[in-house]
């Protein structure tokens, strides 16, 4: 009778992993990037929604003749009948650019840039 040697498996050391240092902090970071983000969007959302009335035609002297305001008033005019609805969208943005964003609108502007700002932090996160 032969004896034959069983092969014995051996046992694989299993290799420690390394701990990541950037990889419990990830999310940290991400998270204080968006908070950064948020801030810095409604910081600029209220300085640049001036400047955009502005770009657009609502200025302090009135309604830029030729401009994107200018064809949006006409626009409404003709939809009313001639004259233009108080309180809808283009008197409300002529306000704004004749007399500056009140208290509403400001918050507004700034709302508007904190999201903007967040949402692409957010892209960011995805991407990265």
């Amino acid at each position: 009778m032969h004896l034959y040697r069983l092969p014995v498996k051996e046992k694989k050391k299993k290799k420690k992993k390394k701990a990541r240092l950037w990889a419990g902090t990830l999310k940290q970071t991400m998270g204080i990037l968006t908070y950064l983000a948020a801030g810095t969007g409604a910081v600029g959302g209220v300085l640049a929604a001036p400047l955009v009335l502005g770009a657009v035609g609502f200025t302090s002297a009135g309604i830029a003749a030729g401009s994107w305001a200018a064809g949006m008033m006409s626009t409404a005019a003709l939809a009313n009948g001639g004259a233009v609805a108080a309180g809808s969208t283009e008197p409300v943005l002529q306000a704004a650019g004749a007399a500056g964003l009140g208290t509403a609108a400001t918050a507004a502007a700034a709302g508007t840039g904190a999201a903007i700002g967040g949402a692409l932090t957010g892209l960011a996160a995805i991407i990265i």
